[in-house]
């Protein structure tokens, strides 16, 4: 359970009366409602509320939502409360921009600006009239606005007998559902008729003041609860990751696998190729056991970059496939918007085969790579990737998680921060790989197979 889940529980536990036990001496909800309905006759009378706020339908059975406790009532929203919309002023951009920075003003989810006079200087309870926030409940729909302040005509302004019915009232909005009282889809708008219609389970005074009282203890302790539901959820999402980069950087040190005297030593390709040396050794290397050597990609492996298609090459639905960065996904190739070419002029060098592993040499993934184990048929690599393929003395599930190891992937990240997110061929080819000999090579395959079956488990 979420925190926010946690606090949806809490509040319907308390809007139910199952949050705190009812006490026999509490004055009944109906006791509360009828002082209510006496103060706003006494300000009907004075001219300061209409008659019409004291004419409330009554609640019909069908729209009564849960059980509540025999002291409690089922009342109007409109009946509790005293509204003070009419009171309400809105200030353009442009009017606050003129205007010194002293008091909060209040929108519909909240203070938005300051401006240089208010309009109420009392506690007041504000729900948002409209905005998306009254589908989605990104923030509370209601809070308590304190001290001097002004509201435009974004949020309902509500008056209540006492502070305890209106940090109730509060909570108790914060809890429902409002869907069926908001109008539009694209600007949702909570009218007054609409909110005024709402039902509201109605405690006791008394109990009001303790269910406010229990929520104030337990908030800080689920806020806390979610703080730490979400560190635990943000390190059981990463672990994985971690766990997977720690056996990499056990296996490329030698210490995956025990050594086995026989066999023999790393043998190192005599590739005739000798590219500009741009890793530096004494910045990535380690110590390795007495039978691996360290040596260069371009030692063991061929590194071939994609052929220069022009965009109007790869408008054709027929022909053979074109590989880019964006098909490179961790779970194979990308399926979704496909590329072909129909041109017969390709060089066959540019020809993808099955154990080849690709890697991104720009863009915001670079180094991002995949060993196609199989090649189900024909295709042509794009620019702006570059394929690997391994010599014989290689095992090719060995390199490719040699090129997913620590290692490689924080030389890929030192150099793509000096290049502007690009690596080059001869990046590529100058990566260090610790290598050990052909049986440790697929000993070590095996096990981290084997432990990255576990984890995903």
């Amino acid at each position: 359970m979420t925190g926010k889940q946690l606090k949806n529980s809490i509040l319907q536990w308390a809007i139910q009366g199952k949050l705190v036990p009812q006490d026999p001496n509490d004055e009944p909800a109906s006791v509360l409602l009828e002082k209510i309905r006496a103060e706003k006759a006494r300000l009907v009378k004075e001219g300061k509320l209409k008659k019409k706020d004291l004419e409330m339908k009554p609640i019909a059975e069908e729209e009564i939502p849960f059980e509540i406790p025999e002291s409690w009532e089922w009342v109007r929203f409109g009946t509790i409360t005293i509204n003070r919309d009419s009171e309400r002023i809105p200030l353009s951009v442009a009017e606050r921009s003129r205007l010194e920075k002293k008091y909060d003003y209040y929108g519909a989810s909240g203070v938005i600006d300051k401006v240089d006079k208010y309009l109420f200087n009392k506690p007041l309870l504000l729900i948002g009239e409209d905005g998306a926030n009254l589908i989605n409940r990104s923030t509370p729909i209601a809070f308590i606005a304190k001290g001097e302040y002004w509201v435009n005509n974004h949020a309902h302004v509500l008056d209540y007998l006492n502070e305890d019915l209106m940090q109730y009232i509060c909570l108790y909005i914060n809890a429902i559902s409002l869907v069926d009282y908001v109008t539009g889809t694209a600007q949702p708008k909570m009218n007054q008729e609409n909110m005024n219609s709402i039902p509201v389970a109605l405690p006791p005074f008394s109990e009001q003041h303790r269910i406010v009282a229990k929520i104030e203890e337990l908030m800080p302790l689920v806020e806390k609860y979610g703080e730490t539901q979400e560190t635990l959820e943000e390190l059981n999402n990463s672990l994985p990751e971690k766990l997977k980069k720690s056996i990499l950087q056990e296996a490329i040190q030698g210490k995956l696998v025990p050594q086995d005297s026989t066999d023999g030593v790393a043998i190192i390709s005599n590739n005739p190729k000798t590219p500009k040396k741009t890793s530096n050794f004494d910045d990535y290397s380690f110590e390795i056991p007495d039978n691996w050597k360290w040596c260069q990609l371009y030692q063991i492996a061929d590194v071939i970059g994609g052929y220069a298609f022009q965009s109007g090459d790869l408008k054709s639905d027929t022909g053979t496939r074109v590989i880019r960065i964006s098909d490179i996904t961790p779970k194979g190739l990308s399926n979704k918007s496909i590329v072909r070419c129909s041109l017969n002029d390709v060089p066959n060098q540019y020809a993808i085969k099955s154990n080849d592993i690709l890697i991104a040499m720009t863009g915001g993934t670079v180094g991002k790579s995949l060993l196609l184990e199989y090649i189900s048929e024909p295709m042509y690599l794009n620019q702006r990737v570059a394929m690997i393929r391994a010599s014989k003395d290689i095992e090719i599930e060995y390199l490719n998680f040699i090129i997913k190891s620590p290692l490689i992937q924080s030389i890929i990240s030192d150099v793509k921060n000096s290049t502007n997110d690009n690596i080059s061929m001869a990046d590529i080819l100058g990566f260090p790989v610790p290598l050990p000999p052909l049986a440790e090579q697929r000993r070590i395959v095996a096990k981290i197979e084997e432990l990255f079956g576990v984890i995903k488990k």
